[in-house]
């Protein structure tokens, strides 16, 4: 009930706000069809389109374009690695598919809603890098898109980022650029930066302190990987690692090799791939019903709950061909969240098409825990 609640408080908020955007861009574009990509990676006609469905709707895009990128060049297993400015986003991929979540918590609210299972932290090219006397420190504070780096040559940019740690050392190549780099104040602050540290009883060379900063956010960006595979049962050292973003590029390959992982992808597309998932991503309808608490059977689900599932159906179809889907191109995934009589955590299973929804659960519960609980009700 309580996360109904809170998801209904989100809805109030945000829906209105998304809805006067909606109108104003509909103004913008007359006589065009507007569908918005949604936080479960489907995309939704604009009459649809809600708050709690929105909240991570923006990584949501960079994640449909990869697991298609990764399922184009044949791998079952990856995990997307997407490096902006501000942040950093993974998620893991099974065969062209991303893992969903049905209840999330968004900034400390509980949001029942559809969503990619996508984890942030707070490091990417824009990431300001400090020493506090004692250790070096990487985000979550960001120097933005303005003033942004030291090394774009703003006057009011005061502070060391990622992105100029990475032009110290080479990484970053000037000529690329769409407009002209400055070294010059990223080579004093480091220059400063190493006095501060030689008083602190630390000799470091500058390629050392640009180094070491990079060290620290690329701890930080594995360990948001980790919490994505291994905390969830999955080695990342059998999945590929596909990395995107525009600082994806320059960090992609450290991450791999603390993880241990073999393989690497950068698609063509890698600056722009969260455009490209949406131009890919399909349009889709999700919905819920509570089931009751009611008790799995051995001989699968209770009829009220499968007249539920095709009423859930029928509501979803009914939806998709009144915004011109062709009947004949859609496709239903049905779940039910199944739980061990006493436990609180449920596990979303996928229909296993024969009826035999106990096992698949257990199959699940063996994959995500390592363990099974027979004759548990």
């Amino acid at each position: 009930l309580l996360a109904r609640a809170e998801t209904t408080v989100v809805d109030a908020y945000l829906t209105p706000l998304l809805q006067s955007h909606v109108t104003d861009l509909s103004a913008a574009l007359p006589g065009s069809q507007l569908r918005f990509v949604q936080s479960s990676g489907g995309l939704s006609e604009a009459a649809r389109f809600r708050g709690p469905t929105a909240l991570v709707s923006g990584p949501a895009g960079g994640v449909v374009g990869a697991a298609r990128v990764a399922a184009d060049a044949g791998f079952c297993r990856a995990i997307g690695f997407d490096m902006g400015g501000t942040s950093t986003d993974v998620c893991f991929l099974a065969d062209g598919e991303v893992d969903r979540s049905f209840e999330t918590t968004v900034g400390g609210v509980r949001v029942k809603a559809p969503m990619m299972r996508i984890h942030t932290v707070a490091a990417g090219g824009g990431s300001l890098c400090r020493f506090d006397g004692f250790r070096f420190t990487v985000g979550p504070e960001s120097a933005g898109a303005d003033p942004g780096p030291l090394c774009y040559g703003k006057p009011d940019a005061r502070e060391l980022t990622v992105t100029d740690m990475n032009l110290a050392l080479g990484r970053v190549q000037p000529d690329r650029f769409p407009f002209a780099l400055d070294a010059a104040p990223v080579d004093a602050w480091l220059a400063a930066l190493q006095r501060e540290l030689t008083e602190a009883g630390l000799e470091r060379t500058s390629e050392a302190i640009a180094a070491g900063f990079l060290a620290v956010a690329n701890a930080s960006m594995a360990e948001a990987i980790r919490q994505v595979s291994v905390s969830r049962g999955v080695d990342p050292r059998g999945c590929a690692l596909v990395g995107f973003g525009g600082a994806g590029g320059q960090h992609v390959c450290a991450i791999a090799r603390a993880l241990g992982m073999r393989d690497v992808l950068l698609h063509p597309f890698a600056g722009v791939l969260s455009a490209y998932g949406i131009g890919r991503a399909e349009e889709s309808w999700d919905g819920q019903r509570d089931a009751g608490r009611r008790p799995l059977g051995e001989g699968g689900i209770p009829n009220e709950i499968e007249m539920l599932l095709e009423d859930l159906e029928g509501e979803g179809r009914a939806a998709l061909e009144a915004e011109g889907e062709a009947p004949d191109t859609l496709h239903v995934e049905r779940r039910l969240d199944l739980r061990h009589v006493g436990t609180e955590t449920a596990l979303a299973v996928r229909d296993p098409g024969d009826g035999r929804w106990r096992e698949a659960f257990a199959a699940e519960h063996r994959r995500r825990f390592g363990y099974e609980r027979p004759g548990r009700a």
